[in-house]
């Protein structure tokens, strides 16, 4: 089973990617650093992600977190992979473990 684990700050924005995230999206560390987690989500919930970051900022809410969901990750390609996710708070970031299906 592939697994990797994303780190992104409140605006969304990855800082480190762990593991064996070419593998799994096709991807690179050096690609995704800097750039939004919208990125790595299909356009069918990035909606739903966007209201979900935030009000997680505005309001300290965690509903979600904690939990795992089965979710898809969008790869370089374009093609989905469907995964099995969980986010965190650590050290100030919100850190998403995601293992594939």
């Amino acid at each position: 089973m592939r697994r990797l684990t994303v780190d992104a700050n409140e605006d969304g924005v990855i800082s480190a990617v762990h593991g064996g995230v070419e593998a799994m999206t096709g991807w690179t560390e050096a690609e995704l650093v800097g750039q939004n987690i919208d990125t790595l989500v299909p356009l069918k919930y990035r909606e739903r992600h966007q209201i979900a970051l935030d009000t997680y900022v505005s309001t300290g809410r965690k509903k979600a977190m904690g939990s795992w969901v089965a979710v898809e990750c969008l790869r370089k390609d374009g093609s989905t992979l469907p995964i099995m996710l969980v986010v965190t708070e650590r050290d100030g970031l919100l850190q998403g473990l995601m293992e594939e299906r």
